[in-house]
């Protein structure tokens, strides 16, 4: 009897912290910060878009970050796995799309949310299990799914993208 009631009271404690876990407040300088490694004490929010992530993990966080008063130019350049602009062809095909086989990262009125950036870096992670290479994307049209994170930073106008897809 003793156990049993172990055991109900240790369920409902696992409910309650997994409700109350989904329910806090989405932080994008966080989630940009633990993702990227990058301070965002001094970037201003401009957009989110953060699809409910559902039982499996599957979802996709878009974050807009301005840097103004503090361009990160110098503390990229530090990174290892940033890389200068331009994109590489796959990479392209991710971000602004390929005809008949993805359709690039957009809004829900496919409008594409990163514009065509010039000058600048950026970072990519292909998180899928079986990627060959984690930092490459020679393989990332021929997984099953997608699971990437993808950030550009834009030098001229000091703005941060970042885009992180779970399918």
């Amino acid at each position: 009897m003793k156990r049993g009631i172990l055991i109900l009271f240790s369920i409902i404690c696992l409910m309650m912290n997994s409700f109350s876990a989904c329910s806090s407040e989405f932080n994008a300088k966080e989630c940009i910060a633990s993702n990227l490694d990058i301070n965002t004490d001094s970037a201003q929010v401009n957009t989110v878009i953060n699809s409910s992530r559902n039982f499996h993990g599957d979802g996709h966080t878009f974050i807009s970050l301005g840097f103004a008063d503090n361009p990160i130019t110098d503390e990229i350049k530090q990174k290892e796995n940033w890389k200068q602009l331009p994109l590489t062809d796959n990479l392209t095909s991710l971000v602004y799309g390929k005809e008949n086989v993805y359709n690039g990262i957009t809004n829900d009125d496919d409008e594409l949310l990163i514009p065509q950036i010039e000058n600048g870096y950026y970072y990519f992670e292909n998180r899928h299990s079986d990627a060959k290479n984690r930092y490459g994307d020679s393989d990332v049209f021929d997984l099953v799914s997608y699971n990437y994170t993808i950030a550009i930073y834009d030098e001229d106008e000091n703005i941060l993208y970042f885009y992180s897809l779970d399918t």
